[in-house]
């Protein structure tokens, strides 16, 4: 039987740019599962929050290879104050399954060494498009499109039941070029302008397959807690793939089948699941993206960029995708009753017509919804 010598370092952080710190970080191992807790300090007003990742560096030696390089690993069965936008404070938490990240090889010794660290804020993602855009001479065919990046708070008591998984991958290969500034955007949306305690709200960019069914089943575990209260908020921007007649939503390192995402979010009681995707239905079919009748027996409504076989066009000018800037804009814009079916009405009116201009091609979202659901998501509020 190996043994397993881990010896751990005070965690730190890799960069800051606003100046927070991690601080006191603690550990503990209690049998296959390490627990970390850190505090988030130094928070300049101006942020409030950062986006917190975590990876580790592993060093093993055995007795006929001798000492080994170390192995930087990403980190994807971790949960806790990680992976996400965390608030300033003290006493974050993180439980790691840590064995089944490291590599189990023939190494007799192994030094781990795990690394908790900020990424770029979303903050400064939308200060740059805001930016940008100040730069840009707008021709003719921009006139209708003004910055998005003004956030208009609410001021309401945040919705504490209501929980937001905001995901965007892109690459230099990708059509969708703009899918981390969508993700990045609507979930700074979802906390602001529709009031969702900032805790509930989960921003993933260019997550692998591990990292996404992850969230996606923590979600289904939060439905089964909360015994049909739960309220989720799904937002997809990047490509899709096709099989076998199946859509896959094309992640870091493959694809998450489109009606498995479905089945897993509603395979517990709640109030209801609102699916947004930004993507290219352009080699898609309608029974693809239906919810399966026999196997969603929850309140599901999808909300699609476009029709089957229609792209999903972008705005040069703004580097947002025009669905996404459309939809964000009219959820700002609704001030008092901010429902599903104004908000979608006046999304689809915009974009079919802006669609013509900006690639003189069609573009018509349009709305799926579960047998259980049909069409009473025109009922639902954002901010209910």
């Amino acid at each position: 039987m190996m043994k397993f010598i881990f010896l751990f370092i005070a965690l730190f952080i890799s960069f800051s740019l606003h100046c927070q710190r991690i601080r006191n970080v603690r550990n503990e191992i209690k049998g296959e599962l390490m627990y970390i807790s850190y505090d988030l300090e130094e928070c300049p007003d101006s942020v409030k929050r950062s986006h917190i990742l975590i990876s580790y560096e592993q060093i093993y030696s055995s007795p006929k290879e001798g000492n080994n390089k170390g192995i930087i690993g990403n980190v994807t069965t971790a949960v806790g104050d990680i992976n996400k936008y965390i608030t300033c404070g003290k006493n974050k938490s993180v439980i790691w399954e840590y064995q089944k990240d490291i590599m189990n090889g023939r190494e007799s010794q192994i030094e781990l060494y795990p690394f908790i660290k900020q990424a770029e804020e979303e903050e400064s993602i939308s200060l740059l498009a805001k930016n940008r855009f100040s730069e840009l001479k707008m021709g003719d065919k921009d006139k209708d499109f003004t910055p998005i990046t003004e956030f208009r708070g609410r001021y309401l008591p945040p919705q504490t039941d209501v929980y937001v998984l905001s995901i965007g991958t892109a690459s230099q290969l990708s059509h969708n070029i703009y899918a981390e500034n969508d993700a990045a955007l609507f979930a700074k949306y979802a906390e602001v302008n529709l009031s969702i305690a900032r805790e509930n709200v989960s921003l993933l960019l260019n997550p692998d397959s591990a990292l996404f069914i992850q969230n996606i089943k923590r979600l289904a575990l939060l439905a089964k807690a909360m015994q049909g209260k739960a309220t989720f908020l799904i937002y997809f921007s990047g490509e899709n793939i096709v099989e076998q007649d199946k859509m896959y939503l094309l992640l870091n390192d493959g694809g998450y089948a489109l009606q498995e995402m479905y089945a897993e979010l509603t395979q517990f009681p709640l109030n209801r699941v609102a699916i947004v995707l930004e993507t290219d239905f352009s080699i898609t079919k309608e029974e693809m993206i239906v919810p399966d009748k026999k196997r969603i027996k929850e309140n599901l409504a999808v909300f699609c960029a476009a029709s089957p076989e229609e792209e999903n066009l972008p705005i040069m000018a703004l580097e947002y995708n025009l669905f996404t800037y459309s939809f964000l804009k009219n959820i700002r814009d609704t001030y008092n009753n901010v429902a599903y079916r104004e908000v979608f009405s006046k999304t689809k009116d915009f974009v079919s017509k802006k669609a013509i201009y900006l690639g003189e091609k069609s573009q018509m979202p349009i709305v799926y919804s579960s047998a259980k659901t049909g069409a009473s998501w025109k009922s639902w509020n954002f901010l209910k």
